[in-house]
């Protein structure tokens, strides 16, 4: 019974630390939303818009399922304390995220062109979609590190990276567009916030739990 209660106690205390991140970042994201739609034209945010519909759905065929199974069994070897074995499957994980992630980002800059021109026919978008590319990567970096910090109990590591990731994006889009850079500055906001957010998601993933793990022994 004392198991039962400590894991009731510990998936508690995780939920609601994810629940304010989310909350938090949520509340940010509406209101960059709301700042960037009054700063830009409606046929500027109309563009902003669809040069990003490619990305985000090269995003969702990113994962193969591999964000949910290093939640899976990052949390059963946390539980049975086979630290080696978390090790080998985060690294395995950012491994593939990291090159499979790399491969979709490159394959992205590359059909920005057919994308451009050939589907939505505004070849207007095509440096757009290019420069965007790069945050497959980026999100492949930030998932993986938030599903470490999700298996591995670690919430309030999640949910700083979605609250970092909604105030990079609302301040680096704002403050490029308001630099003169219209469409350009909001994906170039954008792309730096994706960027930056990946890398500090990783970088504190290495530094909270595989670090720790390589000074542990099994």
């Amino acid at each position: 019974m004392s198991k039962a209660i400590k894991l009731a106690r510990t998936s508690a205390k995780g939920g609601f630390n994810l629940f304010w991140g989310i909350a938090i970042s949520s509340i940010i994201s509406s209101l960059g939303i709301i700042i960037i739609a009054r700063l830009l034209s409606p046929s500027d945010y109309g563009i902003y818009s669809i040069a990003l519909i490619a990305p985000n759905l090269i995003k969702i065929f990113r994962d193969l399922g591999i964000d949910q199974s290093t939640i899976r069994y990052t949390a059963k070897y946390n539980e049975e304390k086979q630290k080696n074995n978390i090790k080998t499957v985060l690294t395995a994980a950012t491994t593939f995220e990291i090159i499979f992630g790399t491969i979709l980002s490159l394959i992205t800059y590359l059909l920005a062109d057919l994308i451009g021109n050939s589907i939505f026919n505004r070849p207007d978008i095509v440096p757009l979609i290019q420069l965007v590319s790069i945050t497959v990567l980026a999100d492949a970096l930030l998932k993986t590190a938030q599903s470490a910090f999700t298996g591995y109990e670690k919430m309030k590591y999640h949910s700083f990276t979605l609250i970092t990731h909604s105030i990079f994006k609302t301040g680096f889009m704002a403050i490029f567009v308001i630099a003169g850079f219209g469409v350009y500055g909001a994906i170039i906001g954008f792309t730096t916030a994706s960027l930056l957010t990946g890398i500090t998601a990783i970088l504190l993933f290495y530094t909270k739990i595989y670090k720790q793990l390589q000074n542990q022994k099994n």
